[in-house]
């Protein structure tokens, strides 16, 4: 009997697909090819806001003590089983006047400055009772800026920002102006700076 099929075997697939198995992995190279140029389009995209997007730092919002045209004449750091530091302004210059009378080191000076103007991450109203679960009964260090206290507690545990309370308020601010206060506490005077 005659079967009325083809006499020799039929590739149903390359009658389906007349391409090449060449052309098949070009088009294949092309389409990763073109994947890969959209990803690196958007990484450059993502990179240029990034770049072009002013730093946190610098956009307009509430800062720690409110800015006033009234100087600054008196600094005074208060911490835990340390002497007290007392700096005063004269002309211009500050000097340490306690625990020793002696010249501040300008650039110490500088950094303590900045503190004033930390921007605030988080504000919430504060009463007594709220004091010790945020490390401020005793607080850590305590920073006074004429007559404004800054009591600074301790870290966040989610975020690692550094709880302060300044009057009646909780602000969270970023951890670095607590270590700006202890460097500048550790080299206030120009001995130290040397």
């Amino acid at each position: 009997r005659f079967s009325s099929g083809p006499a020799f075997p039929v590739d149903r697939h390359r009658l389906a697909d007349p391409l090449s198995a060449s052309t098949r992995l070009a088009i294949r190279m092309h389409q990763r090819l073109m994947v890969n140029l959209l990803l690196l389009a958007a990484v450059i995209g993502v990179a240029l806001i990034i770049l072009v997007t002013p730093d946190s730092q610098e956009k307009e919002g509430p800062t720690l003590l409110p800015l006033t045209a009234e100087p600054l004449t008196t600094i005074r750091i208060e911490r835990p089983d340390q002497p007290m530091i007392e700096l005063h302004r004269k002309d211009h210059h500050w000097q340490v006047t306690q625990p020793i009378d002696t010249k501040a080191d300008p650039h110490q000076i500088e950094q303590l400055l900045r503190i004033p103007a930390a921007p605030v991450l988080v504000d919430y109203p504060l009463t007594q009772a709220d004091w010790h679960q945020y490390g401020l009964a005793p607080a850590a260090m305590v920073v006074t800026f004429n007559d404004q206290a800054v009591q600074f507690g301790t870290l966040d545990p989610i975020y690692q920002h550094r709880y302060v309370r300044v009057s009646n308020r909780l602000h969270l601010i970023d951890d670095y102006f607590y270590y700006l206060v202890i460097i500048a506490a550790t080299n206030i005077t120009e001995e130290a700076a040397e």
